[in-house]
């Protein structure tokens, strides 16, 4: 279980995180595998550094270079550009589920989040 890979708190409700696929609700904006680890970071820090600001510059200086990273591997971080699809439209959603892009790309880029965030847990 990634709760525990990650080293945070077990009982975290996942489901708040559900309209993330697609880049927030489909509207195409930040892939989910990128706002789905930073909140994975948030998580870790916030279960390691008690005190709130010192929280707030550690889950920082280990969520940015995870972006950059992300952005640099597959040369944007928002979901549109990286299927090259609108999937807020109807035609662009059938023709994203038509497609296999979700198991041929979106797990790659979930994985790699996956990744590239599991050795952050030595570094909370």
């Amino acid at each position: 279980m990634l709760q525990e890979a990650y080293g945070v708190s077990t009982g975290v409700d996942a489901r708040p995180a559900l309209v993330f696929g697609g880049g927030i609700g489909h509207a195409g904006d930040v892939c989910g595998a990128v706002s789905g680890g930073a909140i994975a970071v948030g998580q870790m820090v916030g279960d390691h550094v008690a005190e709130l600001e010192s929280a707030k510059v550690r889950a920082r200086q280990l969520a940015l270079p995870f972006y950059r990273d992300f952005e640099r591997e597959f040369g944007h971080v928002d979901c549109r550009s990286l299927i090259d699809l609108d999937i807020s439209t109807d035609e662009g959603f059938q023709r994203f589920k038509q497609s296999n892009l979700k198991e041929r790309l979106c797990s790659r880029l979930v994985s790699f989040a996956v990744q590239r965030l599991l050795p952050l847990r030595e570094q909370v």
